[in-house]
């Protein structure tokens, strides 16, 4: 993908590269998409590794609260970002979503379970927050990470909460 785009890519040119049998490629996969979806799977469980570590090792004061997801999740992608790059350069943000909120949802089962209005409707909490994380992302990428993962955390905390005091404005 580094050289022509993912539409113009073959699988016979993969199987040549990756220097296997066709046979091969179809036992593991059914079609191109599944080896970016195999990808993606892979880069978002390592993202779920570091965000457990990360929890494990950082103490916050209030321990009802979700710990703030941002700061990991961006530095994670600071440095590993090129799965993604590729997926957005492919334009399959449809398999980034989906390989995020399946981490998402694993991720779900280490927050506290009392925080009522997460649980009552969870396919919408998890549609919100991956579908700001993933925009998020892509336009962070788009712009060839111009702002530290922190300083884009604390930015865009601040941002949502002028956002909710416009909102009460209104």
């Amino acid at each position: 993908m580094g050289k022509k785009s993912y539409s113009e890519i073959t699988i016979t040119e993969v199987v040549e590269k990756a220097k296997l049998g066709r046979a091969t490629f179809y036992r593991n996969f059914e079609a191109l998409d599944d080896v970016l979806r195999m990808k993606s799977d892979e880069t978002f469980n390592e993202l779920y590794e570091y965000l457990l570590e990360y929890y494990k090792t950082n103490i916050y004061e209030d321990k009802n609260l979700t710990p703030i997801f941002l700061k990991p999740f961006l530095r994670f992608w600071y440095v590993k970002s090129s799965p993604i790059e590729l997926l957005i350069k492919a334009n399959r943000l449809d398999i980034m979503n989906e390989s995020f909120t399946n981490m998402f949802k694993l991720f779900l089962h280490h927050i506290d379970k009392s925080h009522a209005i997460i649980w009552s409707h969870l396919d919408y909490f998890i549609a919100i927050r991956s579908g700001m994380a993933i925009n998020i992302l892509i336009q962070w990428i788009k712009n060839d990470k111009n702002v530290p993962p922190d300083d884009l955390a604390d930015l865009i905390v601040k941002q949502m909460k002028e956002s909710f005091k416009l909102n009460l404005l209104l």
